[in-house]
């Protein structure tokens, strides 16, 4: 308890801070992250300014505010100011501590910044896993006009304009699943429709979409989105749940021969795996910085591991989140050597001093990220594993069924009268090939092979 309690001052409070002077002739330099450790002593001492305030909340549009995000919400709350209490709210529902969050983050919506966008998406959040559908809706659809209006606002912040892009794109979808969640099928097929194939999101959205055409009994779609998950664009994304969910689909077709082979395929590729993606984890829980500096290092040069985890750091090195967090240690280092030719040398020195602490919990905060999302997808995995062992055990009873009362089964596969289509879609041939504007359009023709 004692070292727990020592790692978080020295990531905390520094042992020394710039004067007021000296922050100022950091900023008007463009030093942001030399700025760090004497804002995170001022927001502990209760000690910010207007202008510290607002130095924090350009800090956290520009870089992100992982570093702000180590300090206690006791202290973020009492600073009262529209980006402490996002942060503290962000710190909250990440500990699963919704109903704070989103009571928090309320009070930070008072304060109309550049960060509005990212607030109304944690509101809405927060609030559907609270159950509180119409309160997600208002938010989600604040979002979407706040995303709107601070698009492109500043040319020169490629990643923060791909963040509100990304805020735009997760409240969009949001809204999809409240009315999915309502089983309004339709109105979250059409609202999940608008998420552009270019979104970085939309991969990951691709399954939620097979799922909503499962719920309409269109069978032949959701095995048309399931199967974009084989092309080459979309090879870095990770979901076990894709095989969990095309066994079912063939098993609501009574094609069991497809499903066997489905479920076959799934065991072959992670029954071994998941237990080393569970062994990896273990191993890596106490040394953050340890699994923060290989995951960084993957990007330039792949460690050797075994396939599961190549593509799970593959699949962290796309997110956007991480690629800012991963830029910014570049920064930090660009920053360090500008600090080198600081020529007063005592101002040097404190500048090298918390450069260097601020690189440190740089790492350490990317290897929690990296924790997270590797913890995650051990979850789903280990949930696919035992959907898949259900699944299977459907297939040998109706299997055995069939056998035993000489079913007989048409040997034609399919046919274009089995197809459902809307009038703005329309009918291509598919001989095997992946087009990139197609993606998620293809739809099989096969028919029902049930009684």
């Amino acid at each position: 308890m004692k070292l727990l309690v020592i790692t978080f001052l020295l990531i905390t409070t520094p042992a020394f801070s710039l004067t007021n002077n000296e922050l100022n002739l950091a900023k008007s330099n463009g030093l942001y992250f030399s700025l760090i450790p004497t804002l995170k002593n001022k927001i502990i001492n209760l000690s910010l300014t207007k202008s510290d305030i607002k130095v924090i909340t350009e800090i956290t549009e520009r870089l992100g505010g992982e570093q702000f995000e180590q300090i206690s919400s006791g202290y973020l709350n009492k600073i009262n100011s529209g980006v402490s209490l996002y942060l503290s709210a962000k710190q909250m529902f990440k500990d699963g501590k919704y109903s704070q969050a989103l009571s928090v983050v309320k009070r930070s919506i008072q304060s109309k910044d550049s960060l509005s966008p990212f607030k109304y998406l944690l509101a809405g959040s927060a609030s559907v896993l609270l159950r509180n559908d119409s309160e997600a809706r208002k938010f989600f659809n604040l979002c979407l006009d706040s995303s709107r209006s601070n698009r492109g606002r500043n040319d020169q912040q490629q990643i923060f304009n791909q963040e509100i892009g990304y805020a735009y794109d997760s409240c969009l979808v949001g809204l999809a699943r409240i009315e999915f969640q309502l089983k309004n099928f339709v109105k979250a097929k059409d609202l999940y429709g608008r998420l552009q194939k270019s979104s970085l999101i939309w991969p990951e959205i691709l399954f939620e979409e097979a799922w909503n055409s499962f719920y309409e009994n269109d069978f032949n779609r959701t095995l048309g989105k399931l199967i974009t998950y084989n092309s080459p664009f979309i090879e870095h994304v990770f979901n076990p749940e894709v095989e969990v969910l095309n066994a079912m689909t063939y098993l609501e077709l009574c094609r069991y021969d497809d499903a066997k082979k489905t479920v076959n395929s799934f065991y072959k590729k992670y029954k071994n795996n998941s237990k080393l993606l569970k062994e990896f984890n273990r191993k890596y829980q106490r040394y953050p910085s340890k699994l923060g500096k290989m995951a960084v290092q993957f990007h330039s040069s792949p460690i050797q591991v075994n396939e599961l985890l190549s593509k799970l750091f593959k699949s962290l090195n796309r997110d956007l989140s991480f690629q800012r967090m991963r830029a910014n240690l570049l920064k930090i280092r660009e920053e360090i050597r500008l600090v080198r030719n600081v020529k007063n040398k005592r101002l040097r020195s404190k500048l090298a001093q918390g450069l260097k602490q601020v690189y440190l919990d740089q790492i350490r905060i990317i290897g929690r990220y990296s924790q997270r999302i590797l913890k995650r997808q051990e979850k789903v995995l280990e949930k696919s594993m035992v959907g898949m062992s259900y699944i299977n055990l459907e297939i040998i009873k109706k299997l055995k069924n069939k056998f035993f009362n000489r079913d007989v089964v048409s040997k034609k596969i399919g046919d274009i009268k089995n197809l459902k289509r809307d009038s703005n879609q329309y009918l291509w041939d598919f001989n095997g090939e992946f087009w990139a504007d197609e993606l998620g359009d293809y739809v099989f023709s096969l028919k029902s092979s049930c009684g």
